[in-house]
């Protein structure tokens, strides 16, 4: 497997990543206008440099609960032709992973509810996931996420 470069971040004290190919910025957590009647995966709305860019809790998405903090994080992320924003604890890093620490999740890790796993790294003594960012969010919340853009 070729190398990658992962933006590292924590989750509720685990290590998660996102190829740094998919981020666009990372931002200091601001504020969030809150979108009544959204699921409860989807924050809200933030504006960044005019831009209406929806927030995803990671924490909620993974059952976690919310838990904001001075090293909340927004990484800013395209998906299917959109930009959001996704919210977690802490960003730790961007590293070089070379390929033989990179693992493809292995099949019994991967079912309907975490099939956003893309890969696992092997970081000293750490694991980090690997996030898909395009399974990331499902069709149904990305459908809400448009709606949500165009009504503003």
């Amino acid at each position: 497997m070729k190398s990658m470069k992962p933006v590292i971040f924590k989750l509720n004290g685990e290590n998660y990543g996102i190829d740094i190919s998919c981020v666009n910025s990372i931002e200091e957590a601001q504020k969030i206008s809150v979108i009544q009647n959204a699921s409860k995966h989807i924050r809200g709305i933030l504006n960044l440099r005019g831009e209406a860019i929806p927030v995803i809790s990671l924490r909620s998405k993974f059952g976690y609960a919310e838990n904001a903090s001075d090293q909340s994080r927004l990484i800013i992320t395209g998906m299917s032709g959109m930009q959001i924003a996704v919210e977690v604890d802490e960003v730790t890093g961007i590293k070089d992973v070379e390929g033989e620490d990179i693992l493809e999740a292995p099949s019994i890790v991967i079912n309907r509810s975490n099939e956003y796993i893309s890969r696992i790294v092997k970081m000293e003594q750490n694991i980090v996931i690997i996030l898909d960012m395009d399974k990331l969010v499902t069709p149904e919340e990305q459908e809400e996420i448009k709606d949500m853009i165009e009504s503003l």
